[in-house]
């Protein structure tokens, strides 16, 4: 099993893939503009929440984990 985090301009998103790579949970949520003026410790809360979450929902220990990859966007100011 590996999850994977997609960081948007205004939300995020944690899935949960299968070992042939498929999605077989996932969850998103946007930032409010209140959590967009301390995006990074909101970013860090959504993440840990939203993969205890998913966890939960499939009954997975994080050791069964075997990785995480993250995308985000580039600024290209």
């Amino acid at each position: 099993m590996y999850i994977g985090i997609d960081l948007g301009g205004s939300h995020v998103s944690v899935g949960l893939i299968d070992n042939n790579y498929k999605i077989i949970e996932k969850l998103e949520e946007n930032l409010s503009e209140e959590e967009k003026i301390t995006i990074e410790t909101s970013i860090v809360n959504k993440i840990n929440a939203n993969i205890e979450k998913i966890l939960k929902i499939r009954n997975i220990s994080l050791e069964e984990i075997k990785q995480i990859g993250i995308a985000c966007p580039r600024n290209n100011t």
